[in-house]
């Protein structure tokens, strides 16, 4: 009869299988190569680490899907959360201006992303508030994290999910902006990750971490919509 996986060597190995793929897929997307092959790569890269948990929840380790009901008053610190998280990472920007974010850089690429118009630029901006926010939520905070604390630990697991999500965030801001801003925003999503995980396991659901994800984004996005688009 086949020996069944330690848990410890199944969380060890579902992160080596998930882990890579964000930033690899940025990585083609926004530096290798820009445009419709780089998408490509993104979009079956982006599915994979989409699939992966679910299929490894329910195939593998035998366990449950999310609860998507969280405890009373959730909401609270989710938007408290979300606002100073966005509103601090936007007054940093602001406060240290073109010293890390220029903004014609950042105008050409996302013209070679093909996101340099206006309603390109709020289209992507609110799929990747409303949309993405709550897919990273169910793969770092719910999977990631899980498999991360089967290593390390509670406290270790959220750590080392939160520094693992800060990664591919880092790759991503580097298209656009030089490595300062970069490293400001690998902070920045190191401390949001944290956060959003201390939510998450406090109201025992997704939904306040991916409210306080949405919001800060979108006061990110408020943020680069006012250096894109002055006046518009």
């Amino acid at each position: 009869m086949e020996r069944p996986c330690p848990p410890r060597r199944q969380a060890f190995l579902a992160l080596v299988l998930l882990v890579p793929a964000p930033t690899l897929g940025v990585y083609l997307a926004l530096h290798v190569a820009p445009g419709p092959g780089g998408q490509v790569a993104y979009g079956l890269l982006k599915a994979w680490v989409l699939i992966l948990p679910w299929v490894w929840t329910r195939r593998v380790a035998r366990g449950a899907l999310p609860s998507p009901t969280p405890r009373p008053g959730w909401w609270r610190p989710a938007l408290v959360t979300g606002l100073v998280l966005g509103g601090g990472l936007a007054a940093g920007l602001f406060l240290l201006g073109g010293a890390l974010l220029d903004s014609d850089r950042l105008r050409e690429a996302l013209a070679r992303a093909g996101l340099g118009s206006p309603a390109r630029f709020l289209l992507a901006a609110a799929w990747w508030a409303l949309g993405n926010s709550l897919l990273e939520e169910y793969v770092w905070r719910w999977f990631a994290m899980r498999q991360c604390a089967l290593l390390l630990g509670r406290t270790g697991g959220v750590l080392a999910a939160a520094l693992l999500f800060s990664v591919h965030h880092v790759v991503a801001v580097a298209a656009y902006a030089g490595p300062a801003a970069a490293l400001l925003a690998g902070a920045g999503t190191f401390l949001a990750g944290g956060v959003w995980a201390a939510l998450y396991l406090r109201t025992g659901s997704l939904r306040a971490a991916w409210v306080s994800h949405a919001v800060a984004d979108l006061v990110l996005f408020a943020y680069a919509w006012h250096r894109l688009f002055p006046g518009g």
